[in-house]
This record gives C-alpha cells, sequence and structure tokens, in this order.
C-alpha cells in the first residue's frame, strides 16, 4: 500500500517532467559540432539491438549497464553478458562484456567495450555501476534508481580528425558518470529514463576539442504474461531526436522472436533461452544502411532451473 501511494503521487509528476523537450538539456547541447562526437554509438546488447534501441525501459539481461543503471534491479541472479559484432563490409568491430551481482537491495555491475572504428581510431570504455531498490510492492511492482561510473578512452584521434599535426596527440581518456531510474508500477507497465555522460566530457588532444555527447532517453513498456513486450523509447543527442519501437514474442519452445525500428530502419533477431545460458543473434542497419550484426551469450550460474526469465 506504501508503494502504490508513493507512485500514485510521484510518478505523475516525474512523467509531466521527462515529456518536456527540453529535459535536462542546456542551451549549448543543441550546437552544432564541429567534429564527429567520439563514443556516438551507445554499446547496445544483443536484445537492444534487434529491438531497435528500445531497451531503456527493461533490463532483464546484463548489457543494461549501458543503458540504464536502474535497470540492474531486473536482474535477480548473478550474470555475465558478452558478445561480438561488426559492420557489414568490414571497417567496424565491437566487442564487450558485462558482469551484474545482485545483493540485498542492490545490484553492482562492470562493463567493458572496445571497439574499432571505420576510418581509424579505436574506443574503449570502462564502466562500474551500483543499482539501489528504493521500494517494492507486490507482483514485482519497483521503484530503482542507479549510476554508473564511465571511463572513456579514445585511441588513434590523429587518424579519425584529420592526420597527425603539430599540437595534436594521439589518445585522451576522460571520466564521467550516468544515471538512471526505473518505475514499474504495475507488473506489466514499466518506466525508465536515464542520462549518459552527465559531466559532458570533452576528449582533448592539445589543440583538438572533439565533444563526447550527454544522451538522454526515457521510455516505457507493457509486458504481457511474460510472452510478449512492446517498447517505445525517445532519446535526444545534441540536435538529434530518434523515437525507437521494439517487439518481443516468446514462442512455446526456448525461442524469442524480436524485431524493431527506429529512423535508422527495420532491426531484428532471436534469442534462444536454455534457462542458464542464452545465446543471441541480432541485426540492424546504420546510418548508412549497412547491415551490423551481433552475437551474445549470457550465462547465469545460480539461476533456478525453473525459472524462464530473470
Amino acid at each position: 500500500m506504501v508503494f502504490y501511494n508513493l507512485i500514485k503521487r510521484v510518478f505523475p509528476i516525474i512523467l509531466s517532467v521527462l515529456l518536456q523537450p527540453g529535459f535536462l538539456l542546456r542551451a549549448d547541447d543543441l550546437a552544432e559540432k564541429s567534429s564527429p562526437a567520439p563514443f556516438q554509438t551507445t554499446p547496445l546488447g544483443s536484445r537492444a539491438l534487434a529491438r531497435g534501441g528500445a531497451f531503456v525501459s527493461l533490463g532483464d539481461d546484463p548489457s543494461i549497464l549501458f543503458i540504464n543503471p536502474a535497470g540492474m534491479w531486473a536482474n535477480r541472479y548473478i550474470s555475465l553478458y558478452c558478445d561480438y559484432g561488426g559492420l557489414e563490409g568490414g571497417g567496424e568491430e565491437q566487442a564487450k562484456a558485462s558482469l551484474v551481482i545482485p545483493w540485498k537491495t542492490f545490484v553492482a555491475g562492470g562493463g567493458y567495450v572496445e571497439r574499432s572504428l571505420t576510418g581509424g581510431g579505436k574506443e574503449r570504455l570502462f564502466l562500474l555501476g551500483v543499482c539501489h531498490r528504493v521500494t517494492q510492492g507486490t507482483q514485482g511492482s519497483f521503484l530503482s534508481v542507479g549510476a554508473n561510473l564511465r571511463l572513456g578512452r579514445m585511441e588513434g584521434i590523429t587518424a579519425r580528425y584529420g592526420g597527425a599535426c603539430p599540437g595534436v596527440k594521439d589518445r585522451d581518456t576522460k571520466i564521467t558518470g550516468d544515471l538512471g531510474m526505473m518505475i514499474r508500477p504495475l507488473p506489466m507497465i514499466s518506466f525508465g529514463y536515464a542520462v549518459e555522460n552527465v559531466s559532458r566530457a570533452n576528449i582533448e588532444s592539445g589543440i583538438l576539442h572533439v565533444r563526447w555527447e550527454r544522451i538522454h532517453r526515457w521510455g516505457m513498456s507493457w509486458l504481457w504474461k511474460e510472452k510478449i513486450i512492446i517498447s517505445w523509447e525517445r532519446s535526444y543527442r545534441a540536435e538529434k531526436t530518434i523515437d525507437s519501437y521494439g517487439f518481443n514474442f516468446k514462442t512455446g519452445s526456448p525461442l524469442e522472436i524480436m524485431t524493431g525500428f527506429s529512423g535508422e530502419g527495420v532491426s531484428g533477431g532471436l534469442m534462444w533461452d536454455f534457462n542458464r545460458l542464452r545465446l543471441t543473434a541480432s541485426f540492424s542497419p546504420d546510418p548508412d544502411k549497412r547491415i551490423f550484426t551481433l552475437v551474445s551469450v549470457e550465462f547465469f550460474p545460480r539461476r533456478p532451473l525453473d525459472v524462464i526469465y530473470q
């Protein structure tokens, strides 16, 4: 009863704020970029990629650490995630791993991403996150908050931004943070909000200054009997707004079918759930309409054998 009274009072206020177009955006967030932004692609997990990126309000796999740290609360068991992917025709490759460990009302997580970029250069991200369940009601409802410490390292700056020149060094490292919140007032409805790169760090390379953009995203999901999930997400990055839509359908076998679409096109994927092991293959187009494919493995060493979802 206390939980539902809290949600009844707090949720309308939160929703009205999140729906404002300028929420947490400063005027200079909309300024023109002078150079391509580093870390300009959020490292989506394979399920998030298959769903067109609409994942901020879900979280039942460890890759949610890269999108919304508050969503780690949906991981109720120790979970390890690894993936590898690349662009059609070569030129960009990505690998990442994350681990989440729940403890009482907290979940701790860590992650690593390495991406080789088209045109030269390499990006590495290291994340340490924590999630706290603020309150919990009946039938799986909850309110959680989370935060990440995000360290970004860019290598090969001279190759990516125009070649070597005096006063430009080839690598730089910056530390920033992420914040997130997730509300599930009913078992079938979930809302999420996250800010990536709160401090809006810049990559400094001598005389060259490259903006690492802040990203805002919020969305909602409707979950029906752990069989069908429909999601919507909106994200802001500088002057660009993207709406994403995702759909999951779990068949009678251990197979889950996923699809989604956003401004970049239609994506999709399949997941095989063998209880303590999940295998996923997904694809999504990039802005140049080349296909990015991703395969992942998730391992749950202590997941009960009768559990289908987290």
